[in-house]
């Protein structure tokens, strides 16, 4: 908040958004008006005098006319340009608003993101109320977590990357304010060595009163790998993730001290002091696409990730990770979880609009970065199976089965879960069913825009999916 100004009497209380404001002084009957040529405009006080006597009557916003006319018209242009924006627009007429009082409010939408493109350097989204934040906001996150806790969801994700928050201590934090919600818990395996990783997982699980499950990362490219001092090839990382993970386990079921001696890792005489609540242990889950991968997370996982492929590729995938699990000697099988982007809307075209919309954001967004969505992502010559996997299913087309489209994938490079379903919430729905039909055990969604996407599949897409699960499992065997 700008100080008081003050000019030959006349006050001006509060300057809210003037970039590169020119003023000048506006006299009418009652009083002077400092009136800004280019921003948004400010508080002034409109004055009306009586003989000598001067009164302060109202406060009124100053409103620069060409401005406003200007975001009218960007904002009516956007209609047909942005999903987004299309959906803005209709939830304020359907709200009461009339149509130019709808348009008006899309326009200061739009100068907000103005804004924050230029003084946070951040693009901002239209239905995300939050402005710029830091990488990590605890009250940003406690909204993200109770959306989903509120809206249907088991579990969410806290995941790693090099320069990122601590996910374990994100996680503790979550744990505290929620009541129900699962947390899964990203680790890398060279960041801790796997005692003190069991007894920080342990440790989190009695916060959370038996909430915590472990994802095992492998890293996908060696470059990020390095940036935290591991060398080690990729081969050899799965191989040690392997290492890792039977450790952890046995760190959190062992009542005794025992030793271990691998390639990897060797100690003796440990025994935590802390144990999980969940009994024998929480659950660890793994990804990968690669036969290295396979072999790690087939002998020692609960629950293995897949990245969304098409049903026949999901299909093949399940099997070797079944098979694998056979030859480690293994009576069971993981779980298998594959991971969607969803986009949905109430009508197919509204759905294919909104898609197309954000597959030009992430390419105006790779563009602006040199060929990289991130620092940590460029996008072009993946090193990991999974996004090469990716990327050659999107070179064959852009629509697979009921919904998944790959145009997502090819703008990132396959970067990570990046296949989108695509339509309305029961298209979207029906789709999921068919990967159930196929063996897949648990789904995993993250939308583009993550608090009210979170909401929207929560209330929408999740409902479907669970009542027709229920009447399969009710349904008597044939």
């Amino acid at each position: 908040m700008d100080p008081v100004l003050r000019e030959t009497g006349v006050s001006v209380n509060q300057v809210f958004f003037a970039p590169g404001a020119r003023t000048h002084w506006h006299v009418h009957d009652h009083g002077q008006l400092l009136r800004v040529a280019t921003g948004s405009g400010l508080v002034c006080t409109v004055t009306r005098r009586s003989g000598r006597s001067e009164f302060t009557i109202a406060r009124r916003l100053a409103c620069n006319r060409h401005l406003g006319e200007a975001a009218r018209h960007r904002a009516f242009c956007s209609l047909s340009q942005s999903a987004r924006a299309t959906e803005f627009y209709d939830e304020k007429t359907a709200a009461g608003d009339s149509r130019h009082a709808a348009l008006r409010k899309l326009g200061n939408r739009w100068l907000e993101v103005l804004w924050h493109c230029l003084y946070r350097r951040h693009q901002r989204r239209l239905r995300d109320n939050r402005a710029y934040r830091a990488a990590f906001d605890k009250e940003y996150t406690l909204r993200l977590a109770r959306a989903h806790e509120d809206n249907g969801w088991d579990r969410v994700l806290f995941a790693y990357g090099s320069g990122a928050p601590d996910p374990n201590i994100g996680a503790a934090y979550i744990a505290g304010k929620t009541d129900t919600l699962q947390l899964l818990l990203a680790h890398r395996p060279n960041v801790s060595y796997p005692t003190f990783a069991a007894k920080t997982f342990a440790t989190i699980d009695q916060v959370s009163n038996g909430r915590v499950t472990v994802h095992f990362i492998t890293g996908d490219t060696d470059h990020e790998q390095q940036r935290e001092g591991d060398y080690l090839t990729k081969d050899e990382r799965y191989e040690r993730t392997r290492e890792c993970m039977q450790i952890v386990k046995k760190a959190w079921t062992s009542r005794e001290p025992f030793d271990y001696q691998g390639k990897h890792y060797k100690f003796a005489d440990f025994v935590s002091d802390v144990f999980p609540v969940q009994q024998p242990r929480p659950n660890l889950s793994f990804g990968g696409s690669s036969p290295a991968a396979y072999r790690a997370g087939g002998a020692e996982a609960d629950i293995y990730c897949l990245w969304g492929e098409p049903l026949a590729r999901t299909a093949e995938q399940i099997e070797s990770v079944r098979l694998a699990a056979k030859e480690a000697g293994r009576t069971d099988t993981p779980k298998i979880q594959v991971a969607f982007r969803p986009v949905i809307a109430p009508t197919e075209a509204r759905a294919w609009e909104k898609a197309r919309d954000i597959v030009a954001r992430i390419e105006t967004r790779v563009h602006a970065g040199g060929g990289a969505l991130s620092r940590r992502r460029p996008v072009g010559n993946p090193e990991n199976t999974g996004s090469q996997r990716l990327i050659a299913i999107a070179a064959e087309g852009e629509l697979f089965d009921r919904a998944l489209w790959t145009r997502t994938a090819a703008v990132t490079g396959g970067a990570g879960n990046s296949n989108a379903l695509v339509g309305t919430p029961e298209t979207v729905a029906r789709a999921i069913l068919d990967y159930i039909d196929l063996g897949v055990d648990i789904i995993s969604m993250r939308g583009y825009d993550l608090l009210q996407d979170a909401i929207e599949v929560g209330q929408q897409v999740i409902p479907i999916v669970r009542e027709e699960v229920a009447k399969r499992d009710a349904a008597p065997l044939r």
